[in-house]
């Protein structure tokens, strides 16, 4: 699992813009396919959901978004 999440974290992030009411937020054409994988393994690894998103670098609902696609 470490191996993941050093994999996950060498890819490139994605690129930020300007949505409409002035706050940066990531492009949508950014895959999150193997972000969400890592979150899944953490969580059936036995890791509270805060802690992931810290780990991770997400919001708690992302998180929870991540997991109820697996679901």
């Amino acid at each position: 699992m470490v191996r993941k999440a050093e994999q996950y974290f060498e890819q490139e992030q994605p690129k930020l813009i300007m949505g409409r009411d002035g706050k940066m937020r990531p492009d949508r054409r950014y895959d999150t396919t193997a972000r969400n994988e890592l979150i899944v393994d953490l969580r059936s690894a036995g890791f509270p959901m805060r802690a992931i998103a810290s780990e991770v670098g997400v919001s708690l609902g992302s998180v929870h978004r991540a997991i109820a696609k697996i679901i």
